[in-house]
């Protein structure tokens, strides 16, 4: 079985064969011995955290041999525009954080790149004004 658990949310494929699911669980059945390949993909607002259990990684795709019943967990994080300190909120420390990167204060390496809210792949001076506007409501997405 394989569940999908967190605060963003994504598919997950198994190859061969398809899973069944039911709610966030989803199951299929393997003779013992197979070659099974589940692949996680985040929806374009979230990332994929990793697996937990069946002995997988962070990586994207697990790959397992079915030499007993598995039971995983695939992890996705809702990715939110502004969220550069990754708390899952937008404040004012976003705001600073921001600040401190543009002023080289902070290497940008140490933050939240997927925060980005203009596609630049850069933490910058759009940022602080998105942050700002949301902080004061001027913003709802």
């Amino acid at each position: 079985t394989v569940t999908k658990s967190g605060t963003g949310s994504g598919i997950v494929a198994a190859s061969p064969g398809r899973l069944s699911w039911s709610g966030a669980v989803g199951s299929i059945l393997y003779d013992y011995g197979t070659a099974v390949a589940l692949t996680a993909t985040p929806d374009a607002d979230a990332t994929f955290t990793g697996w937990s259990g069946g002995g997988c990684s962070s990586e994207a795709t697990c790959n397992l041999t079915m030499d007993a019943a598995k039971s995983l967990v695939a992890g996705f994080r809702i990715i939110l525009k502004g969220d550069i300190n990754d708390s899952l909120t937008v404040d004012l420390a976003d705001a600073i954080l921001a600040m401190k990167i543009i002023s080289g204060v902070i290497l940008s390496g140490t933050v939240n790149q997927q925060a980005d809210v203009n596609g630049d792949q850069k933490i910058g001076l759009a940022e602080v004004l998105y942050i700002l506007q949301k902080v004061a409501g001027m913003r709802q997405n």
